[in-house]
């Protein structure tokens, strides 16, 4: 899926959560008997789930001193780390945090410039502890890159394909005559001799030798104009990186670019380009990770272990470790020449829970072991210590995950939207376990019957799986299976998108409609004969394995979460209110156990405690301090 096309969808589901949130309403009198909400903020504790926060690094650059400097994204975000990258500090003040800060550079080893894109061109002369803006003159300040020429003057490329050039480090600007070039200006380079080069997009590359006062086209022997990126490699020449083209060196002015990647890179589109004092060149991809050419482009290996199926868009060698920085995930960094990588710590430390990136934190699991698995925007994560710290627990899987579950095999499984994903070593590697014709299915709800069987529900049916997931049946083929539960003595319960509860007990072999044709949004079932479903009907309960319902309330059409506990002891619903309510008797009354908080969804461990993820900002997900049952 592209990043454009995961953002609408991100942002379409959020669009459909709010909606839902806001039609929902749940009334006391039809509830039943509601006593007065408990006021005791000692009984829940705040589990620090990581921050839910797409960090898109953009430009990655290094001082004398070996402190590195990051932009991002993320409004005027700018980054500073002392320790190669392990931690990060945010450094912004004096920046206008509007805009994102979309190239760095550093010029003698001590002076950092920013380009802003909308915001123009800022200086730091205190190793980014204060930022200034220095626009003066700068007419146009969508501001896309930056050079340090030769004689001291920086140059600054903007999206408008017009150029920039100071000779006081930015106290004045001057546009160079440039009326050949039309198209963003991403990248410039100087090469050894010191000619400087710009990369422009769709115009290919162009050069100049008088430290950017005139510029000409530089472009033979490009099999196609799209440059991205450029680079010097060991020898100080430059390097060209093409979107889906390849990798192009050239000798110096005058000379033709040449291809150097062989097929390597064929189909690929290139992101950033690096070269180390070794004269290893790196190259960042948009979904193939990072390859690496040990002799200057003779022959290429790819190492991506940790970082696949990630969009690496920045690279910079520092010392004997390899930062990338990457779309939606981060700072992840190598210490064996690119062959493996683990994230930094470059996530946000303030406000992490915003209500625009938090609702999809909808899912926790807990294994065996005690360990907890919560997936959100930024992958799946997983806890051992109770929720203090988290750790990215998803190389492998960058697929959009609807939902987990834990087999008692001691496997994990996560439902995508490209079918089903497993993991045996605690969810730190997974791996497709379908068969490429339930690729691209998407998987909606996942269900471990007490026997081991998996249950699928996705947009073709019910699927049955074997062997590990990698044989499966379909069972049920005549409606979109929702939701799923098993329930006493193995019986299986479904929600469907419009046509209602459906049940087996002879292990999915067959289906029996139990409700009215309503959509169902989730059901819980426990091992005694106890169902809930939330449907656009109502809240449906069931007291008998669901041979018949009643409905409470009438009126409600949308509903956040709802558990229940195996032995029937409690059932739990969250209502739009922002009230958790908690019922100890089949359904008969209701008590507010906790308000009031706008939790997105609830989840019920089988110790007894209650986890709940809050949309009222700052948010948070939190744990109930005792037992429930």
């Amino acid at each position: 899926m592209g990043h454009a096309e995961m953002r609408i969808r991100l942002h379409a589901t959020r669009l459909i959560l709010s909606a839902a949130l806001a039609a929902a309403a749940l009334f006391q009198s039809c509830v039943g008997d509601v006593a007065a909400p408990k006021e005791e903020p000692s009984d829940w504790i705040n589990v620090p789930v990581p921050p839910i926060v797409r960090l898109n690094v953009n430009a990655i650059v290094s001082d004398r001193h070996g402190t590195l400097y990051l932009g991002a994204d993320n409004g005027a975000s700018l980054w500073r780390s002392t320790d190669r990258g392990l931690t990060w500090t945010e450094k912004t003040g004096g920046l206008n945090t509007l805009f994102a800060v979309q190239a760095l550079l550093v010029k003698d080893g001590e002076t950092i410039f920013a380009a802003l894109r909308g915001g123009g061109v800022f200086i730091s002369r205190d190793h980014g502890e204060s930022w200034k803006q220095i626009n003066n003159h700068l007419t146009d300040i969508e501001t896309y890159s930056l050079c340090a020429a030769p004689g001291g003057a920086v140059l600054a490329g903007t999206a408008n394909g017009r150029i920039f050039r100071s000779e006081n480090d930015g106290g004045v600007w001057a546009e160079v005559e440039t009326d050949s070039i039309q198209d963003m200006v991403l990248s410039f380079v100087t090469d050894s001799a010191g000619t400087v080069y710009a990369a422009c997009r769709s115009q290919g590359v162009f050069c100049s030798a008088d430290s950017g006062r005139t510029w000409s086209r530089s472009s033979s022997g490009l099999e196609n104009l799209f440059v991205i990126c450029l680079a010097i490699d060991g020898e100080g020449h430059p390097v060209a990186g093409t979107w889906h083209y390849g990798l192009y060196r050239c000798a110096g002015v005058g000379e033709p670019w040449v291809r150097i990647d062989g097929d390597a890179l064929s189909g690929i589109a290139i992101y950033e380009i690096a070269a180390d004092r070794s004269g290893a060149i790196y190259v960042s991809t948009e979904d193939h990770g990072v390859f690496r050419s040990p002799d200057g482009g003779d022959s290429w290996e790819k190492g991506d272990v940790g970082l696949q199926g990630l969009e690496v868009a920045s690279l910079l060698p520092a010392g004997n470790t390899l930062i990338a920085g990457t779309l939606n995930y981060g700072v992840f960094l190598s210490n064996d020449d690119g062959t493996t990588w683990n994230p930094s710590r470059a996530y946000h430390p303030v406000d992490p829970f915003r209500y625009d990136d938090f609702w999809s934190a909808s899912s926790l699991a807990i294994d065996s072991c005690g360990a907890y698995y919560l997936f959100n925007d930024l992958g799946i994560h997983r806890s051992g210590d109770g929720g203090e710290t988290w750790v990215r627990a998803c190389h492998g899987i960058n697929r959009y995950i609807k939902c987990l579950a834990v087999h008692p095999d001691s496997y994990l499984l996560a439902g995508t939207d490209n079918g089903i994903y497993l993991s045996s070593d605690s969810g730190y590697s997974w791996s497709p376990a379908n068969t490429s014709s339930t690729a691209r299915i998407w998987v909606f709800a996942l269900d471990v019957a007490t026997n081991g069987t998996v249950f699928g529900g996705t947009d073709k049916g019910v699927l049955r799986f074997a062997d590990r997931c990698a044989s499966w049946e379909c069972v049920f083929d005549s409606a979109k299976a929702t939701a799923l539960s098993t329930g006493s003595a193995g019986r299986i319960y479904m929600g469907t998108e419009n046509a209602g509860v459906f049940g087996s007990n002879d292990d999915g072999d067959t289906w029996r409609r139990m409700t009215d044709s309503v959509r169902v949004f989730s059901i819980a079932a426990d091992r005694v004969g106890n169902v809930f479903a939330i449907t656009d009907g109502g809240i449906l309960c069931s007291g008998d394995d669901g041979n018949s319902w009643k409905t409470l309330p009438p009126d409600v059409q949308y509903f956040a979460g709802v558990a229940a506990a195996p032995g029937g002891e409690i059932a739990i619903l969250c209502n739009s209110a922002g009230e958790i309510c908690l019922s100890e008797d089949r359904f008969a009354t209701w008590r507010v156990e906790l308000a009031p908080f706008r939790a997105s969804s609830i989840f019920l461990s089988p110790d007894g405690y209650l986890f709940f993820n809050e949309l009222t900002l700052p948010g948070g997900m939190h744990r109930s301090r005792n037992a429930l049952y």
